[in-house]
């Protein structure tokens, strides 16, 4: 029974390698990310949600009629603001951590019509923060100015800068799950119009927990348009 198991899965081998079709995509996009942390601990401030732009490019094998491997490279922006809020309204924090991701998917045929094919997509991705930069404002205590009843009024001064990691409070490698869908369009025999669209869930945090930080998981939704070229044909 145990050759037959073998032998049974080294023919399905050789028949999905027999069946594999190789394709090259690129891939320009926008990212929308959300830190999934928890902030309760600063007073007037809100999590807002920020979009990015990455590009991408993917090696798809079709190694059955109706099921895909897709891998790559992702460059990916992933953002989110920290807002001021009441009485410190003109004040945040903008943090722009830009990622290296290596997706891993298996994508399968939902539906085609004509030209146009529809997948489901699912599988882990691992990424490498390579970039942190923070951009926000800062009162400016000796820049005030005094309103039409009398009220001293403190203006903001705005900064931006690149900012180094540290190695006690970042996480630098993260990995997750992503699920999405993606619609191939074939415009002839070597190319095809493709659209993706992806949702990254982060199971490590990007910070290593301590007195001052809570944890902090990226959520990213990444849509991008391109073009796949097929290099080899069943």
């Amino acid at each position: 029974m145990k050759h037959l198991i073998i032998t049974v899965l080294v023919v399905q081998l050789f028949s999905l390698t027999a069946y594999c079709q190789t394709s090259l995509g690129l891939y320009i996009g926008h990212s929308m990310n959300h830190a999934n942390t928890d902030i309760s601990y600063r007073s007037f401030t809100k999590n807002q949600n920020e979009s990015g732009v990455g590009f991408a490019v993917s090696v798809h094998h079709q190694i059955a009629k109706k099921i895909v491997l897709q891998s790559g490279a992702e460059f990916i922006q992933k953002k989110y603001s920290l807002i001021r809020t009441g009485s410190f309204t003109g004040l945040f924090q903008t943090f722009n951590n830009s990622y290296l991701q290596v997706p891993l998917a298996i994508a399968l045929k939902a539906a085609r019509l004509n030209r146009t094919e529809i997948y489901a997509t699912g599988g882990v991705y691992g990424a490498f923060w390579y970039s942190k930069k923070i951009k926000g404002t800062y009162p400016n205590l000796f820049n005030s100015v005094n309103d039409s009843i009398n009220n001293q009024l403190v203006r903001t001064d705005a900064f931006s800068s690149g900012v180094p990691f540290d190695k006690t409070s970042d996480r630098r490698f993260e990995f997750g799950w992503l699920a999405g869908i993606a619609v191939d369009y074939r415009l002839n025999k070597s190319l095809s119009a493709s659209v993706k669209c992806r949702y990254c869930y982060a199971v490590t945090s990007q910070n290593r927990k301590t007195i001052s930080e809570s944890d902090l998981y990226n959520r990213t939704l990444f849509t991008t348009i391109g073009i796949l070229f097929y290099l080899t044909n069943h």
